[in-house]
């Protein structure tokens, strides 16, 4: 669009991980092997041994285990995994469709937190489901019901944002919200022209291809 636009980065996944694409609407996303996210996962951990091998997560990508949990809150620290169910409420609720289910959320803050989730979830077999600010109306930004997946918010994924004004790009970490940007581009007379009746997080916005009501 106008103003601000994406610019477009490569990913090389080491041979031990490939690109998962079912996470939220589609997100691109790391996975290793017995590390499910979303449906189709063992496509990607089919290429990443070079067979056609699916290797299954235990109960459909539970947490089986409650000393698994009680490892997460080690590695992220406490504040940073939910486990009560009236808190997890919101992040297995979708705007559209049945209420899922979650073992639980967690909100790493950086790629370094994010990697050892993902290393987590392939020692404990435990299925991830990425999950922006949950303000879309596309899908697949919660688990479905009966899943007792793994939730993995980007809200904390906030970090610094930069803004270009010469080249008119804009740097930024999946969880900063369009709010946020526009109000970093408006000193610069610039700003996202995509208009929504949500605050959604740019990483959401990437990977459901949000158009808004000026698409």
């Amino acid at each position: 669009p106008p103003g601000l636009r994406r610019r477009e980065h490569p990913t090389h996944a080491p041979p031990e991980a490939r690109i998962g694409r079912e996470g939220i609407g589609g997100t691109r996303w790391l996975t290793a092997p017995c590390s499910r996210i979303g449906k189709g996962a063992g496509r990607f951990i089919a290429a990443a041994h070079g067979s056609q091998r699916r290797e299954p997560c235990d109960q459909n990508g539970s947490v089986s285990d409650p000393a698994a949990l009680t490892e997460l809150s080690d590695l992220l620290g406490p504040t940073s995994v939910l486990t009560d169910p009236a808190e997890l409420t919101g992040h297995v609720t979708p705007w559209r469709g049945p209420v899922g289910e979650a073992s639980a959320v967690v909100f790493p803050s950086d790629t370094g937190q994010v990697r050892q989730v993902v290393g987590w979830a392939r020692r404990h077999r435990v299925r991830l489901i990425p999950q922006g600010a949950n303000t879309g109306l596309v899908g697949a930004s919660t688990p479905p019901p009966g899943s007792r997946a793994v939730v993995l918010s980007t809200d904390h994924l906030r970090g610094s944002l930069h803004v270009d004004p010469v080249d008119r790009t804009a740097v930024a970490h999946a969880g900063v919200r369009l709010s946020e940007l526009n109000r970093a581009a408006e000193p610069h007379g610039l700003h996202l022209p995509i208009d929504l009746a949500a605050d959604p997080s740019l990483g959401g916005m990437v990977a459901t291809n949000t158009g808004g009501t000026r698409m």
